[in-house]
């Protein structure tokens, strides 16, 4: 998923809240947070100290240079070299204590980031499928990454360097009053004025960075859902519809985020300006108070020093404040997530049925179901699934070929389909085609027999006519009567599992050309009209349901495939009991023209569907 280059800002609806909460949180962690602020604060104490000691070396240089330049003295190297050997073992002591403090606050948010993706994720598998319908991949997705991304970052950076400046402010202001107080006081005058200048720019970003925010899980939204439904998308012919909304939408975030970009890069010159007038000030003054004798010149460098340090953690503090309104915003959108009602768990696995017991019969009577009331999927569905029935699956076994090559339906889909039709109670599951090339290389090297007799069915030969028995439909128009396999005619289901390719004779072959492994005399069909004998065949045994394999598919040079490049991966499935309108949506996932098909046609006039898939209810299911 895309993601921001900076962090934005967002405010929490409930920040002090959501704070509250995170701490609470934290609690299991307490002794590294504790440990990691103390190491922090000693790191800084360190660090403010550091002037006032170099400020005694620079009054003894200028002293010594001054009594040296008159003749009364020299400079006092060895003095000199003592403050400064201690000035450096305190300098490698804040250091040190910085990095321990860095190497604990990241392992704790990392901890952190760790125990909140784990909790997600086990969330998800608890949530009801009503939460999916009303929300975006993208937007659930983002809760894993960019979210506690955020809450990690901040955290990490947050309470560091809220410490840090706190700790700083107070101990300059400190040192800044033991040098001078006069001068402290006008060092001090500075910041009203670089508050009021920060507070003018928070007022005018944040509805931008809010807005930035906002707009960002928008266009992230658009750009999974469009760029995992692509061929849906063309299937519908909605790129024009798509495109617009997205560059309305990149409109929208551009101009957010450069108007939030540039009034937050405005804070950084207006505290430089500000800070530098405070030098300035502390300059002059500093100076008639040297002449004077009042302070030394070491004291004044000390001075100039702090106050470059004063304003910094002021600068750090607004930084902070962005920080923890992210961090506030992201965690509340996490635990947004995990406070969200689970699924209602009323199956109790000790009170399971006794196998033996069950018939297997299942029955849907005018069944209505939807994830949310307002959003039915099925909308009365009746049906009677009897124990004992013959079920029979008709892939396409067609080539001697691998699975990977595609010009054959995928032996997992068929192996599953065998599974669960043996699970809801079928008494034999048997599966067949009438193969183009040998029947048992095909069977063998498409790994559909390996599959099939792993999962419990029966594969059956189709290479004799004894296999097929005489029917007549004097309703077909070419093929009145024909040859069809008896595992048709005498199963009680009828499931119609092709593959989705090209075909040089047909255009394409999907579930009704599928329809020609049936049929014993192929070349017929080849040689009387094909589009026409393929409608004509569904007359034979209308199918129960069909199950296109649209995983792997063969774009061009079918029905075989020449090279790799014609095998295309778009990793799709469709499921319809109306052939016509499966066969349609085929069409559009590969991108052939529908008048290119004739077969869709004429399947549609003799009754078997229709190819206006708006008059249909078309439900995805996300895998």
């Amino acid at each position: 998923m895309p993601r921001p280059g900076r962090m934005t800002t967002e405010r929490a609806k409930d920040f002090k809240g959501t704070l509250l909460q995170l701490v609470r949180n934290l609690g299991r962690y307490r002794l590294s947070l504790v440990t990691a602020i103390v190491f922090a604060i000693l790191s800084t104490i360190f660090n403010i100290a550091g002037p006032k000691v170099l400020a005694k070396a620079t009054t003894a240089l200028a002293t010594g240079w001054i009594a040296k330049l008159r003749g009364t003295g020299s400079i006092d190297f060895v003095y000199i070299g003592r403050i400064l050997l201690f000035l450096l073992g305190m300098y490698l002591l804040s250091s040190a204590f910085s990095f321990i403090q860095g190497w604990l606050m990241t392992g704790l948010s990392q901890k952190v980031c760790y125990d909140f993706r784990k909790q997600i994720s086990e969330k998800i598998n608890r949530l009801p499928l009503a939460y999916f319908e009303k929300r975006t991949v993208g937007e659930v997705l983002s809760r894993i990454t960019n979210d506690v991304d955020t809450l990690g970052q901040s955290l990490n950076q947050s309470i560091t360097q809220l410490i840090t400046s706190v700790t700083t402010m107070i101990g300059v202001l400190v040192m800044m009053l033991s040098i001078s107080p006069k001068m402290t006081l006008i060092a001090l005058l500075i910041l009203p004025v670089s508050l009021v200048l920060v507070l003018i720019v928070v007022k005018f970003s944040q509805k931008y960075f809010k807005a930035q925010q906002a707009i960002l899980g928008v266009v992230n939204g658009q750009v999974e859902e469009v760029y995992s439904g692509h061929n849906v998308v063309k299937a519908f012919n909605r790129e024009a519809v798509v495109l617009n909304d997205f560059n309305a939408a990149n409109d929208k975030l551009y101009e957010s985020a450069w108007k939030s970009q540039f009034l937050s890069g405005l804070m950084m010159p207006i505290m430089n300006f500000v800070g530098n007038l405070g030098y300035v000030a502390v300059a002059i003054v500093g100076s008639i108070f040297a002449a004077n004798g009042t302070i030394t010149i070491g004291d004044i460098q000390a001075f100039i020093q702090y106050v470059k340090n004063f304003t910094q953690p002021i600068q750090q503090l607004s930084q902070v404040s962005n920080m923890l309104q992210s961090m506030a915003a992201a965690a509340e959108r996490v635990f947004e997530f995990l406070n969200e009602p689970e699924e209602d768990q009323t199956a109790d696995p000790a009170r399971r049925a006794d196998p033996a017991c069950i018939d297997g019969q299942v029955t849907f009577d005018h069944v209505k179901f939807g994830y949310t009331p307002d959003k039915t999927i099925i909308h009365d569905f009746s049906c009677t699934v009897k124990p004992g029935q013959k079920v029979v699956v008709k892939p396409n076994i067609g080539w001697d070929k691998k699975p990977e090559e595609a010009a054959n339906t995928n032996p997992e889909l068929v192996a599953e389909i065998v599974r669960q039709a043996l699970a809801a109670g079928a008494s034999e599951v048997t599966v067949f085609d009438h193969t183009c090339n040998e029947w048992q290389s095909c069977y063998k090297n498409s790994g559909i027999a390996a599959a099939v007799t792993e999962a419990g069915g029966k594969v059956l030969p189709a290479n004799l006519k004894e296999h097929y028995s005489r029917v007549e439909r004097p309703e077909a128009v070419k093929m009145k009567n024909a040859l069809i396999h008896n595992a048709i005619l005498e199963a009680d289901v009828f499931i119609n599992v092709p593959v989705l390719k090209h075909h040089g004779g047909a255009k394409m072959s999907c579930a009704m050309k599928n329809f020609m492994g049936l049929v014993e005399d192929r070349g017929f069909m080849h040689r009387n009209d094909l589009q026409q004998c393929i409608a004509d065949a569904v007359l034979y045994r209308k199918p129960d349901l069909n199950v296109v394999d649209a995983y792997r598919i063969v774009t061009s040079n079918g029905p075989r495939g020449v090279t790799p490049a014609d095998v295309k991966t778009p990793k799709y499935q469709l499921l319809s009991r109306d052939i016509v309108a499966v066969d349609t949506m085929a069409a559009r996932i590969i991108g052939f023209p529908l008048e290119s098909i004739p077969h869709l046609k004429l399947g549609e006039k003799l009754g078997y569907g229709t190819m206006d898939t708006a008059k249909l209810k078309i439900a995805r299911i996300d895998a």
